[in-house]
C-alpha cells in the first residue's frame, strides 16, 4: 500500500535505553549512564533536509517542536524549545545551543513512585562534560563527553567546572518537592508484564 506522507511528520524516539552489564546491571535501573539515557530521535518529514544533528538536544524539546509544527504557541514554564531550526536549516534559523542539558530521577527501582529530592540522580551533560550528582550513595561523578563512562574522572583536578555544574544540580534539587505517589493496586497479570519489562523485582 502506497501511503503518503506529504503532509505528515514524523518524531521517533524512546524513553531509555538498555544496560547490557555496562555498569552492573541488565536491564534499566535507576541511572543515568548514557546507554540509559543517550536514545535515538529521528525525524521525518518532506520539508526537513537529510542531515544529523550533532548539538545536544533534550526529550523537553519535543512539545515545543509539535507546537511549532502545528503553527500552535508554547506553553510559557516549557523548558524545551523546538528543534525545527535544526531540521529546517535556513539564514533565518536560529536556535539558541542548550547551555546544558539535564536527566533526573528520584527512586531507587520499579516503575516510579514517590518523589524524594533525597532519593535524587541528577545528570548534567553539558557539550564537553558530564556531571552526575547521586543523592543515593553521596556520589559524584565527572566525565568528559568523548570518552566512555568507565572511568571518573577525579572531581578534584576539575574543581571549577565540578562547582558549576554541582550548582545547577543543587539548585534543581531545590525545586524539587517531596510527593507522596499512590500507585494504586495493580493487578497480577500487570505485575508479570511489568516483572518481565524490568521494572520491577518481583
Amino acid at each position: 500500500t502506497n501511503i503518503g506522507f506529504d503532509s505528515t511528520a514524523l518524531l521517533f524516539t524512546s524513553d531509555h535505553g538498555e544496560e547490557f552489564f555496562d555498569h552492573g546491571d541488565l536491564g534499566h535501573r535507576p541511572k543515568p549512564y548514557d546507554e540509559l539515557i543517550h536514545v535515538p530521535l529521528l525525524a521525518y518529514s518532506e520539508a526537513f533536509e537529510s542531515t544529523t544533528v550533532h548539538q545536544t538536544v533534550s526529550h523537553v524539546d519535543l512539545g515545543p517542536t509539535v507546537t511549532d509544527l502545528l503553527e500552535g504557541t508554547n506553553a510559557e514554564n516549557w523548558r524545551g524549545q523546538s528543534l525545527l531550526p535544526l531540521l529546517e536549516p535556513s539564514p533565518e534559523s536560529e536556535w539558541d545551543s542548550h547551555e546544558y542539558v539535564l536527566s533526573e530521577l528520584s527512586h531507587t527501582s520499579g516503575y516510579g513512585g514517590n518523589i524524594n529530592p533525597n532519593k535524587a540522580i541528577i545528570s548534567i551533560i553539558t557539550n564537553d562534560w558530564k556531571y552526575i550528582h547521586n543523592e543515593q550513595i553521596d556520589s559524584r561523578e565527572l566525565y568528559p563527553r568523548d570518552a566512555a563512562e568507565i572511568e571518573a574522572y577525579e572531581c578534584a583536578e576539575e574543581e571549577s567546572i565540578v562547582e558549576e555544574l554541582r550548582k545547577i544540580a543543587t539548585d534543581r534539587l531545590a525545586e524539587i518537592s517531596k510527593k507522596e505517589v499512590d500507585k494504586g493496586e495493580i493487578s497480577e497479570d500487570l505485575r508479570e508484564q511489568l516483572h518481565q519489562l524490568g521494572y520491577i523485582d518481583e
